[in-house]
């Protein structure tokens, strides 16, 4: 008994040892486990934060059916039409000349609207505020470039506003500049119409001129996928490129910017406030000319080669500050151009003294009493 005693003790030390050990082999392989699993748990956070950019279609306007032609008809004339060569080139030069009609028509609008809308409202208000001055101040006046004359503001009598028409009353009281804060939002209102038509051009910019690479010749621009029977972008000639910037993208920049100044200076001057939100929404009219032609002109045909054109963008987003927030810095660039504008630059009144807004409250307030 004792020895089997003995040797049921040595079997039991030579189990614990054994045990020891394997537990003492087996722990740097969890450690290594745990390591492998929080790679990979990393490598996936990564990946999912990590935003591949699909292939982007065209608008589907004027300026998208110009470029679907412009890339797709060259490329065919270059590699040969197929006795369609005159079919394609009819179809390269109508939209050309549809496209080079939608920017003349925008810039004799805007042309006209400045000297036959624009500048008799500026006149009109300049006129009614040179008489405001004449009533409210006492001599002597100082006289603006214009030739209106500007009381001194130790000379301001505001018991003189009764003296006024009713006439007058009315039409300085319904000057938006006499409630700059209502003012300012409908020109942020009307910024932002046009600060999303430029956000779209400076996007296409971006895609063709950066992202995209350049090719040698016109047949390597396209690539056909028969299975979503989709055509990609590979590449753009170096003279494509420089087509693109001056017939679309150039005469496209140049009209919104002129478009947000000269729309913004005929708020200013409109002689009521009603009105001012009406100008605004009337104005968008000039922007949407692309879309209107587009749907009434263009062939069904053209309409589905556009929303078959896809091009790639090339590029991979992270989740960075830019990329979360960049986009909202065009809320502050609107805030100070509206800010800039009314306090620096308008010019409907020249040397505005802001001396309307008071001698005006009451007024506003017995007119819309309910």
């Amino acid at each position: 008994p004792a020895a089997s005693s003995r040797l049921a003790s040595a079997l039991l030390r030579q189990m614990s040892n054994m045990e020891l050990g394997q537990s003492q082999e087996q722990r740097p392989s969890r450690a290594q486990f745990l390591e492998v699993g929080q790679t990979l748990t990393e490598q996936t956070k990564r990946k999912e934060d990590e935003l591949e950019h699909d292939p982007e279609p065209l608008e589907e306007d004027l300026y998208g059916i110009g470029i679907t032609s412009l890339l797709r008809d060259t490329r065919r004339l270059a590699m040969g039409a197929e006795g369609k060569f005159c079919l394609r080139l009819s179809r390269l030069s109508a939209t050309s000349i549809l496209l080079i009609a939608n920017i003349v028509l925008q810039i004799f609008l805007l042309v006209e609207f400045k000297k036959l809308v624009t500048a008799a409202a500026v006149h009109d208000m300049r006129v009614a505020y040179d008489s405001y001055h004449g009533v409210m101040y006492d001599p002597p006046y100082d006289t603006t470039a214009n030739g209106f004359r500007r009381g001194r503001p130790e000379n301001f009598r505001p018991e003189h506003f009764q003296d006024l028409t009713a006439e007058q009353k009315d039409l300085l009281c319904q000057c938006p500049l006499s409630q700059p804060v209502y003012l300012g939002v409908v020109l942020a209102i009307w910024t932002f119409t046009v600060v999303s038509d430029l956000r779209k051009i400076l996007f296409l910019m971006e895609l063709f001129f950066h992202r995209t690479p350049r090719v040698d010749t016109y047949r390597a621009m396209l690539v056909r996928d028969e299975e979503d029977k989709t055509m990609s972008l590979e590449g753009l000639t170096l003279s494509i490129k420089w087509v693109l910037f001056f017939l679309m993208f150039l005469p496209r920049l140049t009209i919104d910017l002129v478009l947000v100044w000269l729309g913004c200076r005929w708020l200013v001057a409109t002689p009521s406030f009603a009105d001012v939100l009406l100008n605004a929404m009337a104005l968008e009219f000039l922007l949407v000319l692309k879309d209107l032609f587009y749907t009434a002109v263009v062939p069904h045909r053209d309409k589905l080669e556009v929303r078959q054109m896809l091009i790639p963008s090339h590029k991979k987003d992270t989740p960075d500050c830019w990329n979360y927030m960049g986009s909202f810095l065009w809320i502050a660039v609107v805030v100070c151009w509206v800010y800039v504008y009314l306090y620096h630059l308008q010019l409907v009144l020249p040397d505005y003294r802001w001396d309307i807004h008071d001698v005006c409250r009451s007024y506003i307030a017995k007119r819309t009493k309910v």
